[in-house]
């Protein structure tokens, strides 16, 4: 004869511990799904933000391995995220020869002994061969417990700002040309007036030196004329043969005389 199993009452308690880890259980998964959650958008907001920055982010590993890039660096080398990625220590092979090594020993630096350096500026070859100006700073990424995880760079285009410096210096350049030019100009200017002045003066010294021998010669011709005529009164009075002979004499005389006057005065107003 099969026996029963018999069914052992549950108690009050067991049943209420069942109850309380059971909702201990559901709290903990819901709250597992939320971090979860959480966490996911967290990721999400995190990649919307690095993908859609302005300048090419990029995180290497302390070894040099390139470990994530962002999306605009295809607007600035024309390369996409994966051909990046695949680039042995990018962006290093785009940099323009004359600036690679300067750029490799800056880098090599930082890995080594991780330094933060602001804005090193270098060339860049794009896929499509053209060459642009690029600005560059790095800091160290380190995790909670201090240990360095490698280095985050941002590289920003600034081909624009090179060419504006390059234009400001040429602006410059012929300003200090224009400039150079200008005070030669008034240089040459203040020799002229000079020579103006000193010209000036020595006509004005002349003119008075003329005025005076005009005034001197005038008086002695004059001071002549006045003996003529006293002396042409005397002959008068004298043989009229004579007289008309000596009066002929001194009319000539007093021509020559009044045609060096005219002479002298026209001599030095012409001077």
């Amino acid at each position: 004869m099969k026996s029963k199993k018999q069914q052992l009452p549950i108690s009050k308690s067991r049943v209420e511990s069942q109850y309380f880890w059971d909702s201990e259980i559901d709290t903990i998964e819901k709250r597992h799904l939320e971090l979860e959650k959480a966490l996911k958008d967290s990721n999400e907001r995190f990649k919307a933000i690095a993908d859609y920055t302005f300048d090419m982010e990029l995180w290497h590993a302390p070894d040099g391995r390139l470990l994530w890039v962002n999306k605009s660096a295809e607007r600035i080398t024309g390369y996409t995220v994966d051909e990046c990625m695949k680039m042995d220590r990018f962006p290093l092979p785009l940099v323009y020869y004359e600036d690679l090594q300067k750029i490799e020993t800056y880098y090599k630096k930082a890995l080594v002994d991780p330094t933060t350096e602001h804005d090193i500026t270098f060339r860049v070859r794009r896929k499509n061969g053209t060459l642009i100006w690029v600005s560059a700073s790095w800091q160290p990424i380190y995790d909670e417990y201090g240990n360095c995880n490698g280095l985050r760079t941002s590289i920003r285009d600034i081909s624009k700002r090179v060419q504006a410096e390059e234009l400001l210096k040429r602006v410059i350049e012929e300003m200090r040309k224009s400039n150079e030019t200008i005070n030669k100009q008034i240089y040459k200017m203040n020799e002229l007036k000079f020579k103006h002045d000193s010209i000036e003066r020595k006509y004005k010294e002349l003119e008075n030196k003329r005025d005076r021998f005009l005034s001197m010669i005038s008086q002695d011709l004059v001071k002549i004329f006045i003996g003529l005529q006293t002396v042409n009164e005397l002959i008068e009075s004298i043989n009229e043969e004579k007289a008309n002979r000596a009066k002929e004499k001194i009319d000539e005389i007093k021509e020559f005389i009044q045609d060096c006057l005219k002479e002298v005065n026209t001599y030095f107003i012409n001077l």
